[in-house]
């Protein structure tokens, strides 16, 4: 695993997804790559972690992360890095809102 640090508390990574399975057809549109880039924030006193780590918590629900989520609202967010699809380069914040709506 190449682990890179992206910007202060923003790690980023990639690894084979263990779901993953060969294509039964080439240039299917069903195909994805075997590795999946996998971003992670951390501060002090939180972490923003991918919604499959939830299993590993102990405990940790959907709504823990939602809750400690909605609390980015407070600030200036510009730009949402997702783990999964395109980032989101411009109104951030209107973009966290409509997620957690």
């Amino acid at each position: 695993m190449d682990l890179q640090q992206v910007a202060r508390g923003l790690w980023r990574w990639a690894l084979t997804h263990p779901e993953w399975e060969p294509p039964e057809q080439e240039d299917s549109p069903a195909d994805w790559p075997a590795e999946v880039g996998c971003v992670a924030y951390e501060t002090r006193n939180t972490l923003v972690c991918p919604e499959s780590w939830l299993r590993h918590l102990g405990g940790y629900t959907q709504e823990d992360l939602r809750a400690g989520l909605r609390r980015l609202l407070d600030l200036p967010l510009e730009m949402v890095l997702v783990s999964h699809g395109e980032p989101v380069l411009r109104d951030g914040h209107a973009a966290l809102e409509r997620a957690l709506a």
